[in-house]
């Protein structure tokens, strides 16, 4: 079970709420998390509780961003010829994408089916002769999946629209695509145009929910138009907007880049990298920073350069202003320093320099590169694995049962002399209040029926416990 702080507060409870394994009434959010609750996409809920579901064990929902993963590097293996292997250990040697693939976290779900989309209009401009419908069908999918998962990909994906939109307007008298459709009956063109546009829609679904229910778009972000305040959780840059706090004023763009290189970003962590890149005090330089893997992204960067001047003569500038506008796109992206949230930048490079390489080139030069690129990429995947001492790709036997009780919630609460059907506040356990719930202490369930309410913090206590007695 992944005991990271994002997964047990919030991702697994979510799950386990919208899919009805555990009800409101059993599990009371407190009035912070309701909100969070409220406001945030369903769709990860949904099919992380569904797997949950499928596998009667919530250690299922680790599986999400694994599964992603493959379907993005499959595609990436029909689609375009790149090695399933070799693409996935790549991937694989980025810290932050080998801890989630094994984490109940939602941030590689998201970010490997944004991959797709945003890729895919690099084909569509690079090589529009082959950009056919069933592209536009599966970049369009893509990128509702990845929009409905995560709120800061309604930017992501705003551009992503607009990125099609150009590509398709410069390049309208070669795509494939519109070949197609001219020649489609009628009913098949109106069917595709139907479709086209109900993606496009379902990609704002969720915000005009949000925009008529909450009063803001992209609640529970907080933001402000003008002199227009549009009320939320936390602003804009998240929770660690400002941190590592000796970069709290520094733009945005700069801490991206120093989190990128991974510059001060091992200043106390044990192991190098962690989910969120948290759990240090809070004055360390790396709070919040890092996760590529500097020497992996800075390779990755230079290959890059040395493959658009090999191939310069075949594709002009193209991969090159492909790669500067999802830069610039992503460093000015907020809370842009937290690599985890946009791991897009960091996949599009590495399938970049992969898809030059082996659809680029001629030979030898394409098997020399080919066989440096994997002995480099087997290097840092090794590198990565050692230095974590392989805790995140081997089972720690992390059970519910065994962290309920790890935390002793059975002898707590007997000491409390709980009556049958008595609510109990949980206050101040976080992460590992949601251990407390009925279902994963059966015995004490079956026996006197209790049902939590989650206390947030002591400032709350009135409104979060609603009069219960508090369990601190």
């Amino acid at each position: 079970m992944d005991v990271s702080w994002d997964s047990i507060t919030y991702h697994l409870p979510f799950a386990a709420l919208r899919t009805g394994i555990i009800t409101q009434r059993q599990y009371h959010l407190s009035t912070w998390f309701a909100g969070l609750y409220a406001g945030m996409p369903v769709l990860p809920d949904y099919l992380q509780g569904m797997i949950w579901r499928l596998t009667s064990r919530p250690q299922g929902a680790n599986f999400l961003g694994l599964i992603a993963l493959l379907i993005a590097t499959c595609f990436f293996w029909l689609r375009h010829k790149i090695p399933f292997g070799l693409l996935l250990a790549a991937l694989l040697g980025v810290p932050a994408i080998l801890l989630q693939s094994t984490s109940a976290l939602v941030d590689l779900f998201t970010n490997s089916f944004a991959t797709i989309t945003i890729f895919s209009i690099f084909i569509a401009w690079i090589d529009p002769e082959t950009f056919s419908i069933r592209d536009v069908i599966i970049a369009l999918i893509c990128l509702a999946v990845a929009v409905n998962t995560k709120t800061q990909f309604v930017l992501v994906g705003s551009a992503a629209l607009l990125g099609m939109a150009v590509v398709a307007y410069f390049n309208r008298h070669r795509l494939l695509v519109f070949r197609q459709h001219a020649s489609m009956p009628r009913w098949k063109r109106a069917l595709f145009i139907t479709f086209v546009a109900c993606t496009i829609c379902l990609n704002y679904g969720w915000e005009i929910r949000n925009t008529i229910k909450l009063h803001n778009p992209v609640y529970p972000v907080a933001v402000t138009i003008g002199h227009t305040q549009l009320r939320g959780m936390f602003p804009a840059g998240g929770l660690g907007r400002a941190e590592p706090r000796y970069l709290a004023n520094a733009p945005g763009w700069e801490r991206w880049i120093l989190s990128v290189v991974e510059f001060n970003a091992f200043d106390g962590r044990n192991p190098l990298w962690t989910n969120a890149q948290g759990d240090l005090p809070p004055d360390s330089h790396a709070v919040r920073m890092g996760g590529t893997f500097g020497a992996l992204a800075l390779f990755n960067g230079f290959l890059f350069l040395a493959l658009q001047k090999a191939l310069r003569s075949r594709y002009g500038l193209k991969p090159f202003w492909f790669m500067t506008v999802v830069t610039v796109m992503t460093a000015f992206m907020p809370a842009s320093q937290e690599i985890r949230y946009y791991l897009y930048w960091i996949m599009c490079l590495i399938i970049m320099n992969l898809y030059l390489i082996l659809n680029g080139l001629s030979e030898p030069e394409r098997s020399i590169y080919k066989l440096l690129t994997s002995c480099v990429i087997a290097s840092f995947l090794l590198f990565v694995l050692c230095a974590t001492d392989f805790q995140y790709v081997r089972a720690h036997g992390y059970s519910p049962e065994f962290l309920a009780k790890g935390a002793h919630v059975e002898e707590q609460l007997n000491a409390m002399h709980v009556q049958k059907g008595e609510a109990i506040c949980v206050e101040n356990k976080q992460p590992a209040t949601f251990l407390y719930s009925p279902n994963f202490n059966p015995n004490l369930a079956s026996r006197l029926d209790y049902h939590i309410y989650q206390g947030w913090n002591a400032s709350d206590e009135a409104v979060d416990c609603a009069g219960h007695r508090v369990l601190h």
